[in-house]
């Protein structure tokens, strides 16, 4: 009803979280976190959080468990995170609740328990929440804790791509999870031109592991009738990297490594997909083990290959 203005907002929410109002208190901290209208301080919004939290406020249960889990102005905590996270789920929180089953399906400070991601994924999808609709997704295209159901999967990430209102809750990486579902051929017949719509609108939103699929889609020679788009492609992955995506480092690592849409440089191609592998990543696990077989960036070496 009014134009927005983040110096009044931030105005009226401070003179609201002075009076200890919990709800004014968790939206200022959630301001500091972001450095919305205010110069990021994650120690205030770590104050304002606690306070909030000790009134009852499930969404500062929540953002206390994201501050530890991703370490923001506090020693990373999963296993503090965890027990903030489950706080604000069972008090209903739909964001909590997706965070908890994300938890349970990587585990991360705690031991995987598939039947705990569903539960709580379930949970905060039921009340239309996108990103806990986006990890049922997840769920059901990998037969975590459910058997495999690409139907279902694809009908999570829909309308998780739909959940737009609050725009918190809107899932920007449902677009590019269906496009790699489409683009891998998850249990469905492999369809280019499905994945490449769903890709180019996550592109839209400057998601990165929508521009890493995109820029794999336009370098393939798959696509019926139409050659591969290779200089957009490399632009792409670049874009991916610039964004700290690991699924952009190891797509950029593999043009380097081939010369696709730029002259080959396998040793930067390696220290890509080092870098992936340190996030965490599987899949740099094969590309490194293809470097050291082949002698691509680094001295062939057979023992490393197989480690």
């Amino acid at each position: 009803g009014v134009e927005k203005d983040l110096a009044t907002s931030i105005e009226w929410l401070t003179k609201s979280a002075r009076q200890g109002q919990m709800y004014a208190e968790e939206m200022l901290g959630d301001s500091y976190i972001k450095g919305w209208g205010v110069k990021r301080d994650y120690a205030e919004a770590l104050r304002l959080f606690k306070s909030a939290a000790a009134k009852g406020n499930p969404w500062a249960f929540n953002n206390l468990g994201s501050m530890y889990r991703y370490g923001r102005g506090v020693p990373r905590d999963p296993v503090e995170a965890l027990a903030q996270y489950r706080i604000g789920a069972e008090k209903g929180n739909p964001a909590a609740q997706n965070n908890l089953a994300d938890m349970y399906r990587l585990g991360d400070g705690v031991e995987r328990n598939p039947g705990q991601a569903l539960f709580w994924a379930q949970k905060s999808s039921d009340q239309s929440y996108g990103w806990g609709r986006n990890q049922l997704g997840i769920l059901y295209r990998d037969g975590i804790g459910v058997e495999p159901d690409i139907s279902k999967a694809i009908e999570a990430f829909k309308t998780a791509t739909q959940l737009r209102d609050p725009p918190y809750a809107f899932a920007i990486t449902a677009f590019s999870n269906l496009a790699r579902i489409y683009y891998d051929g998850f249990a469905v017949q492999p369809d280019l031109e499905e994945a490449l719509k769903w890709a180019e609108e996550g592109v839209k939103l400057n998601e990165p592991t929508a521009m890493a699929t995109l820029a794999n889609i336009l370098a393939s020679e798959k696509r019926k009738g139409t050659p591969p788009e290779l200089q957009r492609a490399f632009e792409l992955a670049n874009r991916a990297v610039e964004l700290n995506s690991v699924i952009g480092k190891i797509t950029l690592g593999r043009f380097y490594l081939e010369g696709i849409g730029v002259a080959p440089d396998p040793e930067y191609a390696l220290k890509l997909f080092l870098q992936a592998r340190d996030a965490g990543s599987v899949d740099a696990l094969v590309e490194i083990g293809h470097c050291y077989r082949d002698g691509k960036g680094v001295q062939k070496d057979a023992e490393q290959a197989r480690q």
